[in-house]
């Protein structure tokens, strides 16, 4: 294979992986773009919402437990030492509400303004309970009720709405999280499919291309091997093995084959004469002429020099000697033209047939019994065609 033919191929190699290593760094580059799309949405509409949903929640519970620890202070109109336990469970319970506000203030997507409205209010109920507790103290429980509905219960149902603010948006982020999970997983799903399509069609074209260079340059390799490179018949090599092919195909099928063996006539003189590119137009010449006059299923040769060979498969010694004899008319009729110069040639034929060929016989004795006929020609003044048949 020549540097440039491997450089050809080299070059689709080369083509081919990098295609799938683009396709590899796509797919990286989508696998990371994707879960880094995720642990955003994981992070802005899954742990916030679901950590502010839970805070929210303890936080609803403390307040209704403080409520109802303060409440039950008033109708019990007791001073006894369960009255400082329930106030420092009531204590307790505020504790645990600031700390659940804490994780919304930390974690809430929503209006903020919405959350330090919440913390403002729960100040101040905080004072309108201390005030409550100190009339429950001192005895003065018609106060500590009046106070109770006119400022306690408004206070804790305005944080109390404030916080179901907040669980209600918590839950839409969290149904919005759900809603985006599946678009992008959707999204990340089809744009690897058609990635992966974009691949497989790269790599099946480079592949294809790879195979249909190969093959072109298997073809050219094998012409080389097999063709003559200044007349584009078969070389030497490739027509004995055609001969060959044919000796075992005929005697199998008992079918005759015959064999011609041609030398151009006084071919020396031609390029002492007028040159040797005369004399390579001369056998190109002579190469088109017999491929016109030949059939389809006939073969020519270049033997060597100007000698050749024509293979007639199934082809008895009449008919055989009919298609020489048309070529070696056309090749006298004709006239080579190279520049100014113009060149009649004529060509001498041995012609042998299969017909009689013994089972011993070989190529060689083929070749030969047709060398025989062709300087029989020569000997009887060129141009001419004498057929033999071949030694039983």
């Amino acid at each position: 294979m020549t540097p440039k033919r491997q450089m050809a191929v080299t070059t689709l190699l080369i083509f081919g992986f990098s295609v799938a290593l683009i396709g590899l760094l796509f797919f990286f580059l989508l696998f990371a773009s994707s879960t880094k799309e995720l642990k955003k949405i994981n992070d802005d509409f899954y742990l916030h919402p679901f950590t502010v949903n839970r805070a929210a929640s303890s936080l609803k519970i403390s307040l209704y437990a403080m409520r109802d620890e303060a409440l039950m202070l008033v109708l019990m109109r007791s001073r006894n030492e369960a009255w400082r336990n329930d106030s420092d469970q009531i204590d307790a319970f505020e504790r645990e509400a600031y700390q659940s506000l804490d994780v919304v203030k930390a974690n809430f997507l929503g209006d903020m303004s919405r959350v330090a409205r919440i913390e403002k209010e729960m100040h101040e109920w905080h004072d309108i309970r201390a005030d409550i507790m100190e009339d429950v103290r001192r005895g003065n429980f018609a106060a500590a009720d009046n106070k109770v509905k006119a400022m306690g219960t408004p206070k804790f149902n305005e944080i109390v709405g404030q916080v179901d603010y907040v669980l209600d948006y918590s839950l839409h982020k969290a149904s919005q999280f759900v809603a985006d999970a599946d678009y992008t997983s959707d999204a990340d799903l089809y744009h690897g499919r058609v990635l992966a399509l974009a691949l497989f069609l790269s790599v099946l074209v480079t592949s294809v291309a790879v195979v249909l260079r190969v093959r072109c340059l298997h073809y050219v390799l094998m012409r080389q091997a097999t063709r003559d490179a200044l007349t584009g018949i078969h070389n030497r090599r490739s027509f004995l093995g055609l001969v060959q092919e044919e000796e075992y195909r005929s005697t199998r099928y008992e079918q005759p084959f015959s064999l011609a063996v041609v030398d151009l006539d006084h071919f020396k003189k031609v390029n002492d004469t007028f040159g040797h590119h005369a004399g390579d137009v001369v056998l190109q010449h002579f190469c088109a002429v017999c491929l016109a006059g030949l059939r389809q299923s006939d073969v020519l040769g270049r033997l060597g020099g100007e000698e050749f060979g024509i293979l007639m498969p199934n082809t008895r010694s009449v008919e055989a000697r009919m298609v020489i004899e048309r070529i070696r008319l056309a090749l006298a009729e004709s006239v080579v033209h190279d520049g100014a110069a113009e060149i009649r040639i004529t060509g001498s034929f041995g012609l042998v047939t299969s017909e009689s060929l013994s089972t011993e016989q070989n190529i060689d004795s083929l070749f030969k019994t047709a060398d025989v006929a062709l300087y029989s020609a020569k000997a009887h003044g060129r141009n001419q065609v004498v057929a033999v048949a071949a030694a039983a």
